[in-house]
């Protein structure tokens, strides 16, 4: 089943007609960048250039866009809000396809698993499927899952997938048939990277290898990225017992000079998070459990969640835990965005010992 017609990137774009013979000729530097303009990708009369000779990246300036797409767990992704302040690739492709979009996962995540544990915390990737009729939710999930669980896969319309490759500057995909009535998928192969000041300066076309992504990563995380001033370290997912729900706790470090607030966590893959926190009347001796708006984290100060006090309950896990795993786990402050990190799975047993050991203030 072929991926592209051979013709996709021999015929002269429509966009192209006017352009400069010296743009038209940066434009033939070799396979892998016309292959990056595949569908007018890049047809503009400023078309990128290649980000440095020992790399197939070509270069762009492009903010982080703001499309929301369904998870394969159901849930309305908003692009933008969702991966703000990360190292975050895109791609655009389906499961079907015969070799370029797996190449193109299994060299990236052959990269990324050589970061540190608090590098990959920083990384987003997102597969948007251009064939939704066939890409269920479950056949999507099944095919990112051969790579890596933490994926980000999204589906829709065909109409809002339309406007999202349109915010990247690819045109729409093209789905039909050959003459044997099989399916024929036409997509833009570049994998766009947006860097952690929420812009995108390169993308890569198929045909970069594993040293390539390994060489450009490291480079790309340093891109645009300052010292934070919030941050959330040990957090921990608790296995619940029976049907009861799972608890979650963190600490969220503020090292600036501004006060902020935790106003939202989410666990993706893991089920629906809330936030509570214990109420204790001293006089009875009685606590009860309520819903919590916020969590003040005042400026130079630590606020730390822990049994008994504020905390974040899973009230339907999204499948059986296991000892040991890991979850993405993004905290949203009022003020500094969104805090990536993990969250390790740990049990009742596990629990003492977790919360009790001493926090770096």
């Amino acid at each position: 089943m072929p991926l592209m017609r051979p013709t996709a990137t021999n015929r002269r774009p429509p966009a192209l007609a006017g352009t400069p013979r010296a743009t038209l000729a940066a434009r033939a530097l070799g396979p892998a960048l016309a292959l990056s303009c595949l569908l007018a990708a890049c047809g503009r009369a400023d078309t990128p250039l290649p980000h440095a000779a020992d790399s197939t990246a070509v270069a762009i300036a492009l903010p982080r866009p703001s499309f929301t797409l369904t998870t394969t767990d159901g849930r309305p992704f908003d692009f933008r809000k969702e991966t703000a302040g990360t190292l975050t690739f895109l791609l655009f492709g389906y499961t079907h396809c015969p070799d370029v979009c797996p190449v193109h996962l299994a060299n990236m995540t052959a990269a990324l698993e050589k970061l540190t544990t608090a590098e990959r915390a920083r990384t987003r990737v997102v597969f948007v499927t251009v064939d939704p009729d066939r890409d269920s939710a479950t056949v999507l999930r099944k095919f990112l899952n051969a790579f890596n669980p933490t994926y980000v896969g999204l589906t829709g319309r065909r109409s809002a997938i339309d406007s999202a490759q349109k915010s990247v500057n690819f045109a729409a995909a093209i789905l039909s048939t050959d003459s044997a009535g099989a399916p024929v998928v036409t997509h833009s192969a570049p994998v766009v990277v947006f860097t952690e000041d929420d812009s995108a300066h390169v993308m890569f076309p198929f045909g970069a290898r594993q040293t390539e992504w390994a060489r450009e990563i490291p480079k790309l995380l340093a891109r645009g990225s300052a010292a934070p001033t919030l941050s959330v370290e040990r957090a921990y997912l608790v296995i619940p017992i029976g049907d009861a729900p799972a608890a979650l706790y963190f600490t969220a470090r503020n090292g600036g000079s501004t006060a902020d607030s935790v106003v939202a966590v989410e666990v993706p893959g893991a089920g629906v998070a809330s936030m509570h926190e214990h109420q204790h009347d001293m006089a009875t001796g009685a606590m009860r459990m309520i819903p919590a708006a916020a969590y003040p984290v005042n400026a130079g100060a630590t606020m730390r969640l822990a049994p008994g006090g504020a905390h974040v309950m899973i009230e339907k896990p999204a499948r059986a835990y296991t000892r040991g795993e890991r979850f993405r786990l993004l905290v949203r402050f009022a003020h500094g965005g969104v805090v990536t990190t993990e969250v390790s799975v740990i049990t009742y047993a596990d629990l003492d010992t977790a919360t009790a050991a001493p926090v770096r203030r």
